[in-house]
């Protein structure tokens, strides 16, 4: 039998996925081990088209292709040793880490979610332009902070990512929960009044309009 952690360690990922979860573990072994998809089986397969579909479901950048989903999966685990220079695969591999992190228990958990924030980090760092990866990558580091505690921090990845498109209502929506979860009430509401704002500026969107159906007056309300 091949020695799980030594496959991670004989490659350059192990800073990032060194002590995998078991179900993570299992599909980089088999990925390493020629990826056949006869040997996958069912419970892999299930996996992968799970995981890939929470990694889209939080803003993954991965464009639809015709492959096998666990090895989709590992390949988008694996894209940062491939092409450190890519904005994207940082910022899919720390949604990733945070997606592992549920199943951790501590220290493990945050030990985990470090390393997240370190990918997010990564991948803001490639990109000058106010790109949707790096949008993408503060938002994921905001939420990250949140679930470490950290609430004043996830205020302020929130408020980078809004300041890299203010246009955004889903953005400012983002923001005023932060700075709810913060405990800053008054700042929340007057987020949810810009937030009000950009979403009639871009033509009040159908997929917003029952997030606003109710918000007008009652944070209008609020500013008098």
């Amino acid at each position: 039998m091949v020695d799980q952690r030594q496959l991670f360690e004989n490659d350059q990922s192990d800073r990032f996925l060194i002590d995998p979860t078991e179900e993570v573990g299992l599909l980089m072994k088999w990925f390493y081990a020629g990826a056949r998809a006869e040997e996958g089986g069912t419970d892999l397969e299930n996996f992968a088209s799970a995981f890939l579909g929470a990694l889209v479901h939080d803003h993954a950048v991965i464009p639809p292709m015709d492959v096998h989903p666990p090895k989709l999966l590992a390949w988008v685990l694996t894209h940062h040793i491939r092409n450190p220079e890519n904005c994207a695969a940082w910022l899919n591999l720390g949604l990733a880490l945070r997606l592992m992190a549920r199943s951790d228990e501590e220290p493990r958990r945050n030990a985990r979610l470090a390393r997240s924030i370190d990918c997010f980090d990564r991948s803001i760092s490639l990109v000058e332009s106010a790109s949707p990866a790096v949008i993408r990558a503060w938002v994921g580091k905001a939420l990250v902070f949140s679930e470490l505690g950290e609430f004043d921090r996830a205020v302020q990845c929130s408020r980078e990512a809004v300041a890299l498109d203010s246009s955004d209502p889903n953005l400012w929506l983002f923001e005023s929960s932060m700075l709810s979860m913060a405990g800053r009430t008054e700042e929340a509401l007057e987020g949810i009044q810009y937030a009000y704002d950009a979403y009639v500026t871009a033509g009040e969107p159908e997929e917003l309009r029952h997030v606003f159906d109710s918000v007008p007056s009652a944070s209008r309300s609020a500013q008098h």
